[in-house]
């Protein structure tokens, strides 16, 4: 497009210096243009080619010899016309290449000679060149291929030195928004009603490429972020020698070990390296991996199939299942010796699950805090004071009459943090924390009675905080006990729900040195 536009100027400039030249007179037109365009442009003029030989466009010795460097290029010289050849002569006496244009057949200017390495470089060069120029013709749109395609292969251009073939594909998708709740509901407040925005960002990567620096040395390698195994994704580096070479290939990453026998099969899914070597007629093979695979055997009896299955201890189902409080982990293995009977002193009849509301829920959503020592007659907080009673409830220890009978009772919800911390003496995260959380529904969680544990159909995530609150009886009496503060039972105050206080089975940090960490279950298996 460049040449084009370069070219309509010339033809305006010619036809300008063409006006000038009718303008003063046919020997101030021959001082302008060459005698060589005068036959052609002005056949008045008085000047004739000397020779009928004389071409009208003359072709141009390229004193350079085609190599760059030597003086500086002119992109015009770069355009052949129509009909213009190179004629390529050995001479094995000198070991001289003879390099002509010709016309037609017939040579035009003086033969150019080259050894053999500055023929070479220049051939080497010319090709680079026209690799390029048919590549960026391509990127442009011409050639169909686009920035989609692969990448186009890195010639050096250096005797002796290999390309490098680089061809990457696949995609990478991005989902970004956000979500916005609104519910018009007056009987909810102003911050139920329209919660904050949540960003909602996702990304999913899948590709693979393949690197070739020459034919001996090739790179794999391929990454999708939805599979669902580890040997789906491949990383692997080989080097292939040729047939009278020691070295016949070298492997490293993603290998595989097979065995010319089926007596002893071989290892797949290695990681590590891998080593053909030839010594004359005699082959060796080794490998320093480590195994990602194993193997497993089905066996069937009577037409039923039966597998063994090993099962590690760690692999328990984390932050689903958790007691509602520390007599009940302590009280565990002696409710469960007479099986199935269940030898249990307390019975749970009423529950209510609360849980840090990171959906964007609008109903049933309350401020909560929640404490680990609430209801423990042995407190780890030093600034409780315990009771020594035998079953948890709010008067096991004095945490519930400084909150409900404090100085700034009832504690506004602004100021509950700093009365936890300050007046009472706990530390956040560790012995309460406060969120805004969602009552779960009965359908979202199951709950034994008896044994005094719950079971959620999701697991909960890190910086999700559960709370509860639940009410019991024993079978020395008839009486209920409760532990933490029911929703259904703290009315609104001056229009306004109040904070909650509930028992905390999880917080957003867990720690093994603490009493709460044993209220997670770890005997439950997927």
């Amino acid at each position: 497009m460049r040449i084009l536009k370069l070219t309509g100027y010339v033809f305006l400039l010619t036809g300008f210096l063409l006006a000038i030249g009718s303008a003063a007179g046919s020997e101030y037109t021959s001082a302008l243009l060459p005698s060589s365009f005068l036959p052609e442009l002005l056949p008045l003029a008085e000047e004739e080619p000397t020779d009928s030989t004389d071409l009208i466009y003359p072709i141009q010795d390229d004193p350079s010899g085609g190599f760059s460097g030597q003086q500086e290029h002119n992109p015009f010289d770069d355009y052949v016309p129509a009909g213009v050849e190179k004629k390529v002569e050995y001479d094995p006496a000198t070991g001289t290449y003879y390099v002509t244009n010709t016309v037609n057949g017939v040579p035009v200017g003086t033969p150019q000679a080259y050894s053999f390495d500055e023929y070479q470089a220049l051939e080497t060069n010319n090709s680079i060149q026209d690799y390029w120029q048919e590549k960026a013709s391509t990127s442009s749109g011409q050639g169909g291929g686009g920035l989609g395609g692969s990448l186009p292969t890195i010639l050096t251009g250096k005797k002796g030195i290999p390309p490098v073939d680089i061809r990457p594909s696949g995609d990478i998708t991005l989902f970004a928004g956000f979500r916005k709740n609104k519910v018009v509901n007056p009987v909810l407040p102003a911050f139920q009603q329209s919660p904050p925005a949540q960003f909602d960002f996702d990304m999913d990567i899948n590709i693979n490429v393949i690197g070739k620096i020459g034919d001996r040395m090739k790179f794999t390698t391929n990454y999708n972020t939805l599979t669902t195994f580890d040997y789906d994704r491949e990383l692997k580096l080989e080097y292939t020698g040729d047939e009278d070479e020691i070295i016949q290939k070298i492997e490293a990453g993603n290998v595989s070990f097979p065995l010319p026998t089926t007596l002893i099969p071989g290892a797949q899914r290695l990681w590590g390296i891998k080593a053909d070597l030839k010594f004359g007629r005699l082959r060796l093979s080794s490998v320093v991996s480590q195994q990602k695979s194993r193997a497993s055997n089905i066996k069937v009896e009577n037409g039923a199939q039966t597998q063994t299955f090993e099962i590690n201890a760690d692999k328990y189902e984390e932050n689903r299942h958790f007691f509602l409080a520390q007599y009940f982990h302590d009280n565990y293995e002696d409710a469960l010796k007479t099986m199935p009977y269940i030898n249990s002193k307390i019975e749970v009849t009423n529950l209510e699950v609360w849980v840090t509301n990171s959906r964007g829920t609008t109903e049933e959503i309350r401020d909560i805090i929640a404490f680990a020592d609430l209801g423990e007659p042995d407190p780890y907080a030093n600034s409780l004071n315990g009771s020594g009673a035998e079953f948890p409830n709010n008067s096991a220890n004095d945490l519930y009459d400084k909150l409900v009978n404090g100085p700034t009772s009832p504690i506004p919800v602004d100021l509950v943090v700093s009365t936890a911390e300050t007046q009472i003496g706990l530390k956040d995260i560790q012995d309460f924390k406060k969120t805004q959380a969602r009552k779960l529904k009965p359908s979202e969680y199951t709950y034994d009675p008896k044994l005094g544990f719950i079971s959620l159909n999701f697991a909960l995530k890190t910086t999700e905080v559960l709370g509860v609150a639940f009410e019991y009886t024993t079978i020395f009496s008839s009486e209920t006990y409760r532990v933490g503060e029911l929703a259904q039972n703290k009315a609104p105050v001056n229009g306004q729900e109040p904070i909650l206080f509930l028992k905390m089975l999880k917080s957003t940090a867990q720690r093994p040195k603490l009493p709460i960490w044993n209220l997670m279950m770890k005997n439950i298996y997927n």
